[in-house]
């Protein structure tokens, strides 16, 4: 929940709870989301103003940036699956997959700092090649799983 004025305004994750309260926490892991994703704009300008095969910095600062607010989201996920603050519709096996496609996606960014220190071209093919095969075979694993059935 956010507050334009005096008027909340609710959002997915802030929803009310059992109680009825709305939960505080759940407003700062969706501020600290928000505020990773509001600065994501400073490491893609200087990815793009500052990135030649030689330097590193402006790779590795992106691929760290896209980690942490990777890892906000997923927290925020966490969070609110763990509290109950999701849609009453949203299946126990869906939460979970969805949990496992969000730990992957952070996982796979923050595997992919290493992989900047090799250069602009290595990451770049560590997020366009590597995040979305990884994100389809935890897919299909799960699929293929008698546990997801």
């Amino acid at each position: 929940m956010l507050t334009t004025g005096r008027a909340p305004v609710e959002t997915p994750v802030s929803r009310r709870s059992a109680s009825n309260a709305w939960s505080s926490s759940a407003i700062w892991f969706n501020l600290v989301t928000l505020l990773t994703v509001a600065f994501m704009p400073f490491p893609a300008a200087l990815l793009g103003s500052q990135s030649t095969d030689e330097s590193v910095f402006p790779v590795v600062f992106f691929a760290a940036s896209m980690t942490v607010a990777s890892a906000a989201l997923t927290a925020t996920w966490l969070y609110a699956v763990r509290r109950d603050l999701t849609a009453p519709t949203l299946t126990p096996a869906e939460a979970n997959q969805i949990t496992v496609r969000a730990v992957t996606t952070t996982t796979v960014f923050a595997v992919s700092i290493a992989a900047a220190l090799l250069g602009l071209f290595v990451a770049i093919a560590f997020w366009l090649g590597v995040l979305p095969l990884a994100r389809v075979l935890v897919g299909q694993r799960r699929r293929r799983s008698p546990a997801a059935a």
